[in-house]
């Protein structure tokens, strides 16, 4: 299995990270696009975790007691019953993911966004300025300058691959959009 991952990764192929009941903390990672993503009953405890894009996973059941996030973006992610406490996020932002039964005890929040995601059941989790909980689906007026701009921008592959700007080459992303 290994030397199928190592001639994937490569030939420029992505390989999803897969961990579950790791005995010993994991460290973090920095300046990563992780594309789904499994990870399960894992601690991060006091980890770093810096310009990271998880993309489709699912980190559940796992530990981030004093982590550091900063500039971390989960997008459709299931981080079920996982556990946030004294953790600090930094210009960080959830999209769509279900945290249903995360504990957020003593965790600070510093530019953070949680966009259409699942809050059933979320614990300890104290809403401040400094938390954005965006619900519904933004209505942008974009000229037509901006829209042609974005239809080059979605030709350049590099930038298309992440969905930051656009969904697909003809359709803008207006939740990203109303964010910056």
């Amino acid at each position: 299995m290994k030397k199928k991952r190592m001639i994937k990764i490569r030939q420029g192929k992505r390989v999803p990270f897969s961990i579950s009941n790791c005995p010993k903390p994991l460290r973090g990672t920095m300046y990563k696009y992780e594309y789904k993503v499994n990870v399960h009953h894992c601690s991060f405890s006091n980890a770093q975790l810096n310009n990271v894009r998880y993309r489709s996973g699912h980190i559940t059941y796992s530990s981030f007691k004093n982590a550091l996030f900063e500039k971390v973006d989960f997008i459709c992610v299931n981080m079920k019953n996982s556990k946030f406490k004294g953790t600090k996020f930094k210009n960080c932002l959830f999209f769509g993911c279900d945290l249903q039964d995360a504990d957020f005890f003593g965790a600070s929040f510093e530019n953070v966004y949680f966009i259409s995601c699942n809050l059933k059941n979320i614990k300890n989790f104290m809403v401040n300025d400094n938390i954005k909980i965006i619900k519904k689906y933004p209505e942008i007026l974009l000229s037509q300058e901006m829209k042609g701009v974005l239809a080059a921008m979605s030709q350049n592959s590099k930038l298309e691959k992440y969905h930051i700007l656009t969904i697909n080459q003809k359709k803008p992303n207006y939740w990203m959009l109303e964010i910056l």
